[in-house]
């Protein structure tokens, strides 16, 4: 009986029934065999010192380098009024390499809370958001 369930499997496996990588499907696609959300969190961090703000996260686990053009860096400033908290809207300020895992913002101002965000791109899609970090230079 156990023979005849491992020629099963073996006929299964050499007659392409496995999920294989589709290189024309985006690794930004939940439908995609190979995208696992659990290998794309970057776990972003920021630390604020006098002047600047740096942001580390950690790199793509198990995702080939050539699916990543880079990664963008977005960035929303707390304005604090008299009324009321205000932010801006978050735009992409910096694209950084694919290689990089960590930034130093030194356009920044003095005294204002920046909450940050990261993803990852190539020449058609973007990732989803990271975690947001928060930093108060």
């Amino acid at each position: 009986m156990k023979p005849i369930l491992v020629l099963i499997s073996l006929c299964i496996l050499s007659c392409g029934f496995e999920e294989k990588y589709d290189a024309t499907a985006s690794p930004f696609d939940p439908d995609n065999p190979l995208y696992d959300a659990s290998k794309i969190d970057l776990q972003l961090s920021a630390s604020a010192e006098n002047g600047s703000v740096t942001l580390s996260w950690t790199p793509l686990e198990d995702m080939p380098l050539n699916l990543i053009s880079g990664y963008n860096l977005y960035r929303i400033p707390l304005f604090k009024t008299d009324e009321t908290d205000e932010a801006e809207e978050g735009q992409a300020y910096v694209q950084v390499s694919k290689d990089s895992t960590s930034y130093s913002d030194t356009n920044i101002t003095q005294g204002t809370q920046y909450t940050y965000y990261i993803t990852y791109f190539n020449g058609v899609d973007e990732s989803d958001p990271s975690n947001e970090a928060l930093a108060a230079p």
